[in-house]
């Protein structure tokens, strides 16, 4: 083989010399090969979707309820606590959200799977969200 070229959604075409990255977003790719006697490979394209921005999570906070003004929130054991996430779109791309985990208080994150409420005491509540391409946050 002589070279390999290829072509970010319509650019200029490049000698393929070793990997590169797509910056997020929908890139079409255009490539084709050509032998050492000038047999050009017909052109072929295929669409690839980088989705680099992890999904948002954020934590709803039932009654009874009570904010401090130094920002510490207190409730009881009867309080309902819910997680919610969002995949979000960034340059006309996103995966998809696949799965919330959360930690209250234990050793490490399980999957979150409905609304939780915590035993009496100071507890501190981790959580994350995890979307189809493995993006934590």
């Amino acid at each position: 083989m002589a070279f390999t070229r290829f072509q970010d959604n319509n650019g200029i075409f490049d000698v393929f010399r070793s990997s590169f990255q797509f910056g997020e977003g929908r890139h079409v790719l255009n490539y084709q090969s050509q032998d050492r006697v000038e047999n050009l490979e017909v052109l072929r394209s295929t669409i690839v979707l980088v989705d680099a921005t992890p999904p948002l999570t954020s934590i709803q906070v039932g009654t009874p309820s009570y904010v401090s003004p130094a920002g510490m929130t207190y409730i009881t054991p009867a309080t309902l606590l819910s997680l919610s996430a969002e995949d979000v779109l960034s340059a006309d791309v996103r995966s998809g959200l696949d799965h919330i985990e959360l930690n209250a208080g234990g050793a490490s994150l399980v999957p979150c799977l409905g609304p939780f409420r915590l035993a009496a005491g100071a507890r501190t509540v981790g959580f994350r969200s995890v979307d189809i391409q493995a993006k934590r946050v």
